[in-house]
């Protein structure tokens, strides 16, 4: 958290030196809370002053060029961005054709393994005859059976009511 200040520090500072103008004079307090402040005039209540020199700025010549050089750079950034981006479409197209060609080799291999188990299976299962229809048999006639002796009658069942021969 000590760092926190530091960028807010130099954001002030260097908006101070570019409102102050070339060569003009700016002044560092610190105050007695140990508060440390830029401005262009001395402040009364400070504990500790000094003097900031600020370098003169860069000429029109310079900006002009400056600029120059910043769109030359950010046109070659997104020249580079695109060929980036157009290198990893074509990635993505070739991976996506190779997983399309990689898929319909498998659907190939698929379709072979089938055909193949077919075959086997119609070599397994089919009979070679000839003649190619089936012959016409005439089924021959049985011999007659014998016939079937008659059941005699049953016997009488012995009771209390019959004493041996009648």
């Amino acid at each position: 958290m000590k760092t926190a200040w530091r960028p807010l520090a130099a954001a002030a500072l260097t908006s101070l030196a570019l409102a102050a103008g070339a060569g003009e004079t700016l002044y560092k307090s610190v105050d007695a809370a140990g508060n440390v402040t830029y401005s262009d005039e001395p402040p009364a209540d400070a504990v500790q002053v000094q003097d900031v020199q600020v370098e003169p700025g860069p000429t029109p010549e310079a900006e002009q060029e400056a600029a120059v050089r910043s769109k030359q750079m950010t046109r070659e950034a997104d020249a580079a961005y695109d060929a980036l981006m157009e290198q990893r479409r074509q990635q993505a197209e070739a991976r996506e054709k190779a997983r399309q060609e990689a898929e319909a080799a498998r659907q190939r291999e698929l379709e072979r393994q089938r055909a193949a188990e077919d075959d086997t299976d119609d070599d397994a299962t089919v009979i070679y005859t000839w003649p190619p229809w089936p012959p016409h048999h005439h089924p021959r006639p049985h011999p007659p059976r014998p016939p079937v002796p008659p059941t005699p009658p049953p016997e009488p069942e012995p009771g209390p009511h019959f004493r041996g021969n009648p």
